[in-house]
Parts: structure tokens; C-alpha cells; sequence
């Protein structure tokens, strides 16, 4: 009875410290603020506030917007400077074309097309006329040229010796194939040719205007000189055939000096075309004499089987009186275009006419092509502002200076 009465004061006792505060229920078990204050333990709390969970969503969204811009501005940039770099490299590549081939080459860039073009050159055709036996004299490549007409004499010349001409004389280019002489290889008519000589004419005998084939092939290209007995002087004309891109045909090109060249002295003339150019340059001593810029039709469509003969034309007539030395004929080829990006726009500064470089045997700029140093300039415009530029601008020596600027 007793020990009854001791439980229920007991349980009546924990029922009134715990309606009293004295006590906590926590998961179904009981303790004392005290006894939570000698074991150090707290009943565990899990979860949340919503402020804080705020906050770590802001720090993120923060992180997240922030990282994004930055790695979107670092593709941008990167994708930039790669197409820059491709830009850059292919002038560079026309530097060293020229340097190993000994040859003049070109860099075509066409801003309205947005593509760079690099135009190398290629020698099929040397004669330095340095020896004449069973008439005929050697050329490189195994080519040779055979005497068509007349006695032609070897005569000291320019460099070693020259082909001595008398009016009346002609060789043909030509080429051994087994045991037959063919043809020299000639050049793409949708790419263009290059024809450069030394020549000392001599002044026809009389007042008559007289002409004087230096190298023709008949239909296809051609150099001569035409003689003006008032200034005493010879005048040069050019002409190549070409097929253009955006017109079906094949098209004449042509162009005339004035009356510069003085008989009985050595001058170096060369024409060179090139379908990306689309105008016929000719050069007197290094210098532009003549540009064509205009075409017209050719009347008929040229004889593939059309020889080159040096010192008169097919018919034998205008012949040549005088010397001609280190004759070389060679092709245009150009390399595969490289088409900028559509989100970039192409540019350019400075450049000559048919919006060309001219890089020299010795990878200098030609200073009469390009008296000033060219640039090419890339552009990244977004809501008609430059966000991304660079500027590639060729050195008077050929190296390439890029310089770049981003918003």
C-alpha cells in the first residue's frame, strides 16, 4: 500500500514539473534543463531558414551569372584570335613562297567576298640563252628553243649572253617528250601568267611605226614593242587571254605603255595577270607603266595547240631587231581561298590596285606595288559597334604586326 502511494506522488510530481516548464518532451523522451546543462548535449535540430536559404541562392545565381559572361567572352575572344591567326598566317605564307620560290607573290583580299587569297608563281618556262648548237638553245626544265626562221646569233648580253636578233629571225619553245618536242606547259587561263625579259631593241631603219614582237603565243599572251620615230622611243604593249569567274568566254586583256624605252639599251620589261586582280600589270625597269583594267571578248577562242615563239608573231611577221636575254615565262596558281567567318567582317587599308600584296623574291614588299604598308583588318561588330579588331599590317621588310583590341 505504501510503496502505491510513492508512485503515484512520483507520477503526479513529473506531470506538474512538466506542466510547469521544467521539463521538455522531445521525441517521445524526457529530460531536465538541467541535466541537458551537465551533459552538454542539446536535443538535435535540423533544417533551414528561409534566409538563409536565400542568401545561398543569391551567392549562386551571383557565381553563375558572373562565370557565364566570362566564359562566353573568353570563347568569343579565343574564336577571334583564331581566325586572326589563320589571317595572319597566310601572309606570311606569301613571304615565304616568295623567298623559296626566288619569285614575286601575291595576297589577294577581297572584303566583298570575305576571303584571302595567297597567288604563288610558278617558272615553266627559263631560256638565258647561253649556248645555240644544231639550232637550237637550252632552257631549264629540259625545255629548249628551236629556230623557226632566220640565223640567230649569240652575243654578249645582259647577263653572260643574249640572243641576238636581226628582224627576220624566230625560235620556238619547246619541249622533248620521248623522242618529240612538244609543247612548253603554259598557264591556266582562270588563273593568269607572268612574262618577264631583258631587252635592248634596236631603231628600225626609216620613219614607218614599226612593231617587234619580243615572246608571243598566238591567241593566248604577248609583249612587243611598237616604235615612234617622232620621240625616238619604243612604246610596250601587253596582252593575255583570260577566262573570267563571273562571265562564260575567254576575255582579252591588254595594256600600253607610252614611249619609253630608248634603242640600243638595256630594259626590263614583265606583264603579269591574275584572275583575282582581274587587271593586266605591265612594268618598264621595275616601274608600272601600263595597268588594263578593261576586257573585251577575244574574237575567237585560242588554239590549245598554239606554240610560244620568241622574236616574231605566229606569221612570222613583226620581228624583232635586237637582243633579248634570261626570258622567263611562269603560271599563277592560287592556293585555296580562306573564307572568314560570317560573324567577322574582312577589311583592308592601303592596298594596291586589285586589292593586292606584293611580296618581292627577297620577302620585301614591293615599294612600287605597295608605297605604303598595307593592313588587314578583322572586325567583330555587334549592334553596329566593334566589339573585337585586328589589325595585321605588313612591314616595309614583309614580317606581319598584328595588333589587337577588345571591347
Amino acid at each position: 500500500m505504501g510503496s502505491q502511494i510513492s508512485q503515484q506522488l512520483a507520477v503526479s510530481g513529473e506531470q506538474s514539473r512538466a506542466a510547469s516548464g521544467q521539463w521538455s518532451v522531445v521525441s517521445g523522451q524526457t529530460a531536465t534543463r538541467s541535466s541537458a546543462l551537465i551533459t552538454g548535449h542539446w536535443p538535435l535540430v535540423t533544417g533551414f531558414t528561409i534566409i538563409e536559404l536565400l542568401i545561398v541562392i543569391s551567392v549562386i545565381a551571383f557565381l553563375l551569372g558572373t562565370g557565364i559572361g566570362v566564359y562566353f567572352a573568353y570563347v568569343r575572344t579565343n574564336a577571334f584570335r583564331a581566325e586572326t591567326q589563320a589571317v595572319a598566317s597566310i601572309l606570311q605564307a606569301a613571304r615565304l613562297n616568295a623567298i623559296e620560290q626566288n619569285s614575286d607573290s601575291l595576297v589577294c583580299v577581297e572584303p566583298d567576298h570575305n576571303r584571302i587569297t595567297q597567288i604563288t608563281r610558278t617558272t615553266v618556262g627559263v631560256f638565258h640563252f647561253e649556248d645555240l648548237n644544231d639550232n637550237l638553245t637550252s632552257g631549264a626544265f629540259g625545255h629548249a628553243a628551236l629556230v623557226a626562221s632566220g640565223t640567230p646569233a649569240l652575243v654578249p648580253g645582259k647577263v653572260g649572253h643574249a640572243l641576238a636578233l636581226d628582224g627576220q629571225s624566230s625560235l620556238k619553245c619547246k619541249m622533248l617528250r620521248g623522242s618529240q618536242w612538244v609543247n612548253i606547259p603554259t598557264y591556266d587561263a582562270r588563273e593568269g601568267i607572268a612574262i618577264e625579259a631583258w631587252i635592248m631593241p634596236s631603231a628600225p631603219a626609216g620613219t614607218s611605226a614599226a612593231q617587234m614582237t619580243i615572246v608571243e603565243r598566238q591567241g593566248w599572251y604577248g609583249i612587243s614593242l611598237r616604235y615612234d620615230p617622232t620621240a625616238g622611243r619604243f612604246s610596250v604593249s601587253a596582252g593575255a587571254v583570260t577566262i573570267l569567274p563571273d562571265a562564260p568566254g575567254y576575255f582579252q586583256h591588254s595594256a600600253m605603255s607610252a614611249a619609253i624605252i630608248r634603242p640600243n639599251e638595256w630594259s626590263h620589261v614583265s606583264i603579269s595577270y591574275n584572275a583575282h586582280a582581274e587587271f593586266l600589270s605591265l612594268r618598264v625597269n621595275g616601274l608600272e607603266a601600263a595597268i588594263g583594267y578593261d576586257s573585251s571578248m577575244a574574237g575567237n577562242t585560242p588554239d590549245p595547240a598554239a606554240e610560244t615563239l620568241i622574236g616574231a608573231a605566229a606569221d612570222g611577221t613583226a620581228a624583232f631587231m635586237g637582243r633579248i636575254d634570261e626570258l622567263i615565262i611562269s603560271a599563277f596558281a592560287s592556293e585555296p581561298s580562306h573564307y572568314v567567318t560570317a560573324k567577322l567582317k574582312l577589311e583592308s587599308q592601303n592596298l594596291a590596285p586589285g586589292n593586292t600584296i606584293r611580296f618581292t623574291p627577297t620577302g620585301r614588299l614591293d615599294p612600287v606595288h605597295d608605297p605604303a604598308p598595307p593592313k588587314v583588318i578583322l572586325n567583330n561588330y555587334q549592334s553596329g559597334a566593334i566589339k573585337d579588331s585586328a589589325t595585321m599590317t605588313v612591314g616595309q621588310i614583309g614580317t606581319v604586326d598584328v595588333t589587337e583590341t577588345h571591347q
